[in-house]
């Protein structure tokens, strides 16, 4: 709705530009994980930016609280310069003592 916004989802979704829209589940044994967490530890050690997060039952939200746990099965919508697949994230180097189960 803003100036813009059409063209930032354009780029997001173009096959052809430099830093694209991917999605990857988070695999078993992962969670729970703090979306914060998460999309710190995304960003700083990976170069990908978090923009939300889809759950089984096919909800998606793109403006997650901070505290939201990300469970085994939810799918995860990143932007970054190439996919990434679930093996090559280093899951439990993102977890942070004290999110909730």
């Amino acid at each position: 709705r803003d100036p813009g916004a059409s063209r930032l989802a354009a780029l997001m979704f173009a096959g052809n530009t430099i830093d694209t829209a991917f999605s990857l589940k988070l695999p078993a044994g992962s969670g729970p994980i703090g979306y914060f967490d998460a999309f710190c530890g995304l960003k700083r050690q990976h170069g990908l930016t978090l923009i939300g997060v889809g759950d089984e039952d096919g909800h998606v939200d793109l403006n997650c609280a901070t505290d939201r746990p990300l469970e085994q099965g939810d799918t995860l919508y990143y932007i970054a310069d190439h996919r990434w697949s679930a093996g090559e994230i280093d899951w439990p180097a993102l977890c942070r003592k004290g999110v909730a189960a």
